[in-house]
């Protein structure tokens, strides 16, 4: 077998490999019905959790209804404590792109449970939930960037976690962003 039979044989074998991918991540979604949308990060002790329970489109749409939830948990071996004079030390907030207006916050829904100080012990964890519906209006290639926070006085030490989401219909295929089915 000849250097070029060997190319065009792997070649097809890729085209091949990545069709069936795509058709395989694409075919499940639409049979789903409790699709979320999830991100971790953290720095220092605290790791901090959104996510999203989101309608099977990969892309959201107004009159769609989002589930967020914020869960921040202490990793560590001793007590973390937060502390903020001007914000509240745990809010979630959804802005929509790209004007970068923020259109919710639990701090704008929930102004009776703010808290400007929180403590954790080690494994601890403190959850914040946000049920939101997109309001009625045409989006088109924009994004919903929805933001977990800690905050402290010092800046520095604040920490945030954001989960994108396709808003309206996206510019090109490889804007739609991950769906995760829920577990059973």
């Amino acid at each position: 077998m000849n250097a070029d039979s060997k190319f065009h044989i792997v070649s097809l074998i890729l085209v091949g490999l990545s069709i069936l991918l795509a058709s395989c991540s694409y075919a499940t979604v639409p049979s789903m019905t409790n699709l979320y949308t999830e991100r971790v990060s953290g720095l220092g002790y605290l790791l901090l959790r959104i996510r999203v329970d989101h309608s099977e489109k990969p892309c959201l749409k107004s009159g769609d209804s989002l589930n967020i939830s914020f869960t921040v948990t202490n990793e560590g071996q001793k007590p973390v404590v937060h502390e903020s004079k001007d914000k509240p030390v745990l809010n979630l907030t959804i802005v929509e792109s790209p004007s970068m207006e923020i259109v919710s916050s639990w701090a704008d829904q929930n102004p009776d449970k703010l808290q400007h100080r929180v403590e954790w012990q080690p494994g601890e964890s403190k959850t914040l939930n946000l049920k939101w519906q997109i309001p009625q209006k045409e989006y088109a290639h924009q994004e919903l960037i929805i933001t977990g926070l800690v905050s402290e006085t010092n800046p520095e030490h604040g920490q945030f976690a954001i989960v994108e989401m396709c808003l309206g219909s996206p510019l090109h295929q490889f804007d739609l962003p991950y769906i995760t089915p829920s577990p059973r």
